[in-house]
């Protein structure tokens, strides 16, 4: 499910058009099974919407949207496995947010772009959310070379 509603990218990089955005749910235009689709891949479903939405946070914090539809989601499957892209938890509160609908968060951080204090702070926005463990992205293996020698 992308929830980065301010630049959405999760269906842009699986090549789904949605017809119906995922926004519509929250601004109570759609119910959750219009914005919610099926994949060829057996139980994955996607949500999300192709183009930005200005209101992103106020969307996130209707009261009892984001509860309802995490909740019909694990009706439909016994142990749903549900994945949430947000954006940056140091640049939006959508992470501050959604934290404590869910069991865990992962936060990414990249290998030359990401500021330890940076990551120390969007640590601190969420407080006591659960965190999963981080996410290497842009891993150059520079560090790998180092301490294995070259291959």
């Amino acid at each position: 499910m992308d929830l980065d509603l301010r630049h959405p990218s999760a269906l842009r990089y699986l090549g789904i058009e949605a017809p119906i955005p995922l926004s519509n749910y929250f601004s109570n235009q759609d119910p959750i099974e219009k914005v919610i689709y099926e994949t060829t891949v057996p139980r994955l479903l996607v949500a999300g919407n192709n183009r930005p939405a200005n209101n992103a946070s106020e969307l996130l914090a209707t009261p009892g949207k984001l509860k309802q539809l995490l909740s019909t989601i694990r009706s439909w499957y016994r142990d749903p496995l549900i994945l949430i892209d947000l954006p940056p938890a140091s640049l939006t509160d959508e992470a501050v947010l959604v934290a404590p609908h869910v069991d865990a968060l992962f936060m990414v951080v990249s290998e030359g772009r990401t500021r330890r204090e940076v990551l120390d702070n969007a640590l601190s926005l969420l407080g006591d959310a659960t965190i999963g463990g981080l996410i290497l992205n842009r891993f150059s293996g520079r560090q790998a070379e180092y301490y294995y020698g070259s291959y």
